[in-house]
């Protein structure tokens, strides 16, 4: 739940996890979030082996943009980070940067993070 919860994934999709057999529901919950599946993906899984180190997508959902997955979800980022107050913000920056080096992806992140720098600062001069 509390994954479901950090990842906004949508209702219908959990109620389709939660309807399979107890010991696929990490599996099915790890697949929804990577993937952005459908609750009709997710129904799919029960019929599907676990295969290691393989993506796991149903035949039936196509591969997503990456480019649409990834400016959603920072639109997604930048509004709910919007939304929060002055402490709200610091909290979820702080817990964000301590996701980001223990998971090892700090430094890419920062240099993304740069790079989208840069570019907002060209079509901000652009503007003036």
């Amino acid at each position: 739940l509390e994954q479901a919860d950090r990842f906004r994934l949508p209702e219908r999709v959990l109620r389709e996890v939660l309807a399979l057999p107890r010991p696929q529901w990490e599996r099915a919950l790890r697949l929804s979030i990577q993937n952005n599946l459908t609750s009709d993906d997710v129904a799919e899984l029960a019929n599907q082996p676990e295969e290691p180190g393989r993506e796991v997508r149903p035949a039936a959902s196509p591969a997503p943009d990456v480019t649409r997955v990834a400016t959603g979800g920072l639109r997604r980022f930048a509004n709910a980070i919007i939304a929060l107050d002055e402490v709200g913000q610091e909290q979820a920056l702080d817990e964000i940067a301590d996701m980001l080096v223990v998971s090892g992806q700090a430094q890419g992140i920062l240099n993304l993070l740069d790079e989208l720098a840069h570019l907002v600062q060209i079509r901000l001069s652009r503007r003036s």
